[in-house]
């Protein structure tokens, strides 16, 4: 067996595997928030549950949504924009909704914050982990524009894009060395991730040689490496240092890559961590703050207990109660065919 002997299915169901990792990342990310700065975790230094489990999720979107694009469909781009609207936005606004209140947000930062793309018009996140779905945006853009053009999953314009990205990471951490001025340079090696993904897929469904995605990661991974030492060679106020970071990013992706080879991530409670890992994501800071305020006066490890059940609870009902039903909406709308609902036909 090999990395390409398994072709990627279409998401018509769910793909355990990747809920399985989806559980992991989801997971990692809440007790990197919750218990890291009260219990020392053994190699936590070196390894960072947090970033690991970011890392985790940009190669998993870089590897499903391309599967989730169907080009040959009568309106494959606004097929594919509803899916993500409806996807993401009715539960992102949930937790704008509990964010802007926890945080005493104002009324102007809250709305534009409603776009997912405040960051891109320098308005801060209301909540923290709010920043990588502004990198994901960037790759919807992305695979917009090559569904538009007709250049989706084209073999040089993505190789030509992850090579772009991982050349911008090191530009931006050039900037943040010599020039001593904080550039984001989180964006292009989140992005690149995804893309890494992207190009992972495309492998998978024969669309590129194994030489070339060698070639590809080789190239990327170099980049990065340089981009690490060079963006977080001093701390810039998040406790970087780039042997956190090239160690936590480069496990994600060993993890990502041995789990697809075996088609399978361990027990059934990991994807169903999967099945709630974005209500997770998005709710879990609040929670923290909530829970931190109630339990006040108690041991730190009790408030992240509390915090932990309760996230888990607040999840499972979000999923039932708006991400679920957003999704179908989203299908019912483009009447389950791949092009709008059209409610009056002409006779």
């Amino acid at each position: 067996m090999s990395l390409t002997s398994v072709p990627a299915k279409r998401p018509t169901s769910r793909i355990l595997w990747l809920d399985g990792l989806r559980g992991i990342a989801a997971t990692a990310v809440v007790l990197g928030h919750y218990f890291e700065s009260m219990v020392h975790f053994p190699g936590s230094d070196v390894v960072d549950p947090g970033i690991f489990g970011v890392g985790m999720f940009f190669f998993i979107s870089g590897y499903i949504i391309p599967a989730s694009v169907r080009p040959r469909d009568r309106h494959p781009l606004v097929r594919f924009l509803s899916a993500r609207f409806f996807r993401l936005y009715p539960l992102y606004w949930l937790s704008l909704a509990i964010g802007t209140v926890v945080y005493g947000v104002g009324a102007v930062p809250a709305l534009v914050n409603m776009t997912m793309a405040q960051r891109f018009v320098g308005v801060p996140d209301v909540i923290g982990a709010y920043w990588t779905l502004q990198v994901e945006l960037l790759f919807y853009g992305f695979v917009s524009i090559t569904v538009l053009l007709g250049r989706f999953n084209s073999p040089r314009v993505v190789a030509a894009a992850t090579l772009a990205s991982a050349g911008l990471a090191v530009t931006f951490g050039a900037i943040r060395f010599f020039l001593d001025r904080k550039s984001p340079i989180a964006v292009p090696i989140g992005l690149s991730m995804i893309l890494v993904g992207n190009v992972f897929y495309m492998l998978r469904e024969g669309l590129i040689t194994p030489n070339l995605f060698g070639k590809l990661c080789a190239i990327v991974s170099a980049c990065l490496l340089i981009s690490f030492c060079l963006g977080y060679s001093r701390d810039w106020g998040y406790n970087e240092n780039p042997t956190r970071f090239a160690m936590s990013y480069s496990v994600s992706a060993a993890l990502f890559f041995v789990v697809a080879y075996r088609g399978r991530c361990g027990p059934p409670i990991l994807s169903g961590l999967g099945l709630i890992s974005y209500p997770i994501y998005l709710l879990h800071q609040p929670i923290q703050t909530i829970a931190e305020s109630v339990l006040h006066g108690q041991a730190d490890w009790v408030a992240g207990v509390g915090a932990f059940i309760a996230v888990l609870l607040l999840a499972v009902l979000s999923h039932l109660a708006i991400e679920t039903p957003g999704v179908r909406l989203g299908r019912w709308l483009m009447g389950g065919t791949g092009q709008p609902l059209t409610l009056w036909r002409r006779q």
